[in-house]
């Protein structure tokens, strides 16, 4: 009987682990297949997901669906991709949530990757071509993320007081932001030496996180007042001596990031306290959260120590990589503004080589934009220490941007109804999206800065190359909102018009 018992039970397993691999199967089929088509990113590929897994596959409920997509909308890094984990997890488990995350951010990624890798290997002519097809991409790029700024503010007409806060938060990120940019552009036109403020996005991002933190996300009532005039004294004390440490040195930023740390720490605490989500909550068992962040550890682990084995240097950029994840509330386009913070700031890559081949490429494949920006970077980074080496560390930052992604989507999961009765962490969520507006409107500039850069490169007018992008920028406009143009549809638009044009300048010229 001993024996019959244990045949039964290995034919038992075998059955489900025969189940479970087809399920994998399935649902990695069934990722990939939106994420090669998921041309948007983030939210616009929510009803794609919904209608593949749901309605069509029935692999989970609407309900189910339901708090996947909250969850992964409160929670930073790649929208799809923890969305597809989500999914992965309610399917076959620990092996579901890798294989969806992994087949939702694969194809975008192997795409991106091989674009980019061109730039490395094409002819001069192939290059030229592609600079000029790229003054295309970047006014769609400067329309859409134009377009999110503007409809960010639009959106809030409901309330006024919340329009106008929107509108100061979106005002002042891009102000403080966008003196670089624009001082380079009036450069390159003739038009003498411009001052503006010149903040990196992280420096106005950290001043963001904390000064809602410090308030608890409130500001109502005499303390609630008193701690918002605080901290505006405090954020702005600290921009101000971020924007001119070239005369003031860098001790009182210094001083000053450490005030707001603890200050942020304190005020998350005291909200914390305030809202009872430090008390137990009943939101789930915790026994399978430990297994599950373990798998997520491991498969990062396994994607970085191949390039850190090659070279050691490469831990900089997986710990840039995982920060910028970590910290990139606000969808897919937001993220250009963090790994701006992190990797052009930092010198890691050029302004060059981040907009033009990076953003380009990113912006005009499918897929998660973290994880083909990622992927991108990590090429980069890596083709100073040769092919093997790029390819390794393109592995290592998609692993990062798929494995963050889904390890911070595990612990907000459990974690969510907690969450969600924290003023401070409701006001993030309310308000990080204007001050991505404003960042984003600073990339905006930076796309025609970028289009400046490839007049010089092209040997052309920069007037010129400035008039073909703004006519590229208002016929983009308009084909998207008179004729609701897909986004594949702008993109043959704006590159087939910057084509036609850029080499009609090139035979005058």
């Amino acid at each position: 009987m001993d024996t019959v018992y244990d045949i039964s039970t290995v034919a038992c397993e075998v059955c489900a682990r025969s189940g479970r691999i087809a399920k994998c199967g399935k649902l990695f089929a069934s990722m990939a297949r939106i994420g090669l088509i998921g041309f948007g990113g983030g939210n616009a590929l929510v009803p794609v997901i919904e209608r593949e897994v749901v309605r069509g596959d029935g692999l989970i409920t609407k309900e189910e669906f339901d708090r996947e997509v909250v969850v992964a909308n409160i929670t930073s890094g790649a929208l799809p991709v923890e969305v597809a984990s989500g999914v992965g997890r309610k399917v076959a488990g620990i092996p579901g949530m890798i294989v969806g995350a992994v087949g939702m951010g694969l194809p975008g990624a192997l795409l991106a990757l091989v674009f980019i890798s061109l730039f490395s290997s094409a002819s001069a002519t192939a290059i030229n071509q592609m600079h000029m097809a790229s003054v295309g991409v970047s006014m769609l790029i400067a329309y859409v993320l134009i377009s999110y700024a503007v409809g960010e503010i639009r959106g809030r007409r409901a309330a006024t007081r919340s329009r106008a806060v929107s509108t100061a938060l979106l005002a002042t990120s891009f102000l403080m932001t966008c003196g670089g940019k624009i001082a380079k552009i009036a450069g390159e036109l003739g038009l003498g030496s411009i001052t503006l403020p010149r903040v990196s996005t992280l420096d106005v991002l950290g001043a963001f996180f904390f000064a809602v933190l410090f308030t608890r996300g409130k500001a109502e009532g005499r303390k609630g007042h008193l701690r918002m005039a605080a901290a505006l004294a405090v954020a702005g004390a600290y921009l101000a001596s971020r924007a001119f440490s070239a005369s003031l040195g860098a001790l009182p930023s210094h001083v000053l990031r450490a005030a707001m740390v603890a200050l942020a720490a304190w005020g998350l605490a005291a909200s914390a306290h305030e809202s009872g989500a430090l008390e137990r909550s009943d939101s789930g068992s915790l026994k399978k959260l430990p297994h599950e962040a373990l798998a997520w550890l491991a498969f990062i682990a396994a994607c970085i120590i191949p390039v850190l084995i090659v070279c050691p240097q490469a831990f900089e950029f997986a710990a840039r990589s995982a920060l910028s994840v970590l910290m990139s509330f606000g969808g897919g386009d937001a993220y250009l503004a963090f790994g701006q913070g992190m990797f052009v700031d930092s010198g890691m890559v050029s302004n060059a080589a981040y907009y033009g081949q990076v953003v380009t490429v990113s912006n005009a494949m499918p897929g998660s934009i973290i994880c083909k920006v990622l992927v991108g970077v990590g090429y980069l980074v890596g083709e100073t220490w040769g092919s093997a080496a790029a390819l390794l560390t393109a592995v290592a930052g998609f692993g990062i941007g798929v494995g963050i992604s889904g390890l911070t989507f595990l612990f907000a999961y459990y974690a969510y109804d907690r969450l969600e009765k924290i003023p401070a962490f409701d006001a993030i969520r309310r308000y990080i999206r204007p001050v991505i507006g404003g960042i984003l409107l600073t990339i905006a500039v930076m796309m025609v800065s970028l289009n400046v850069e490839a007049a010089k490169q092209l040997s052309l007018g920069v007037p010129a190359v400035l008039a073909v992008s703004a006519a590229i920028l208002a016929l983009v406009g308009w084909a998207a909102r008179a004729h609701e143009a897909s986004l594949g549809k702008l993109i043959l638009i704006a590159v087939g018009v910057a084509l036609a044009a850029m080499n009609g300048l090139a035979l005058i010229a």
